[in-house]
């Protein structure tokens, strides 16, 4: 799956790294900005769990191989998983495509930020329209049902 504006696929991976923190996901990012021009990737944002110990990188890039290579020379934290992604789906469940505006730490160039990228989808049931509608009478049933 292409991204619309992109020609090159959008892609996440996941890095397991226990006790990583968000300084140290921050200047690994910091890292791949520096080296990915010379692997045809795009690094767009990053996001970190630090009570999960992950790291999730979402990169326009060519192939798979091109981020494994880019990941290797920056940092040598090689992803654990690579999954491609549309990135109107990223921006709809994670709320982004790119950095956020930042918390800058001592260095002023190092852009830190805490989001675990987990998200919870709440899927509910609900019983026949029309008993709803005759309980909560029909404008309040409609609020929360779109038929």
């Amino acid at each position: 799956m292409r991204d619309k504006i992109n020609s090159m696929p959008i892609y996440m991976d996941r890095h397991i790294v226990p006790g990583i923190e968000a300084q140290d996901a921050a200047e690994a990012h910091r890292q791949d900005l520096k080296v990915q021009d010379k692997f045809g990737c795009r690094c767009m944002t990053y996001w970190v769990d630090e009570e999960r110990g992950s790291a999730f990188c979402l990169i326009d890039a060519p192939d798979e191989a091109s981020i494994k290579k880019m990941h290797d020379v920056s940092h040598g934290l090689i992803p654990n998983e690579i999954i491609q992604v549309n990135s109107n789906v990223v921006e709809a469940f994670l709320g982004r495509i790119h950095d956020p505006k930042g918390y800058y730490g001592i260095d002023s160039n190092l852009k830190i930020f805490n989001d675990p990228a987990f998200r919870i989808i709440l899927v509910s049931e609900t019983k026949d329209i029309r008993l709803l509608q005759h309980e909560l009478g029909k404008d309040k049933a409609s609020k929360l049902i779109t038929i």
